[in-house]
């Protein structure tokens, strides 16, 4: 059953639809997230790889958007949204969702590998 607390069933119907690269990005937040709790938006930049921040929502946070919504959660979003002492958007971990993400994502990611050729 879909919960807005992202049980392990949750995760894992959330990670199937997203593209490779989108799943890769999402790993990487959820593994800053499992290991320190927290995440900026320019840490999250350096971290993904792209040039400004603005760029985030091209190859992460509107696809972690839309698919929360397309399961049928609305705006509660597997992450708190928070704002830096600079002023920078800053994403939290939600009540141990990272760590269920995380092996959603591991789980999602041998089942790719395993339908290759």
């Amino acid at each position: 059953m879909i919960t807005p607390s992202f049980n392990s069933y949750t995760c894992e119907t959330f990670v199937k639809s997203f593209n490779d690269r989108v799943l890769s990005n999402t790993e990487l937040l959820y593994k800053e997230l499992a290991t320190k709790g927290q995440i900026d938006s320019l840490d999250l930049t350096q971290l993904i790889g792209v040039a400004r921040p603005s760029d985030l929502p091209f190859v992460l946070t509107t696809p972690l958007e839309r698919r929360t919504r397309a399961i049928g959660l609305g705006e509660e979003f597997p992450w708190t949204p928070d704002k830096s002492p600079a002023r920078r958007t800053m994403w939290r971990d939600r009540d141990g969702i990272a760590k269920r993400m995380l092996k959603a994502i591991e789980k999602e990611q041998a089942r790719r590998a395993a339908q290759k050729p």
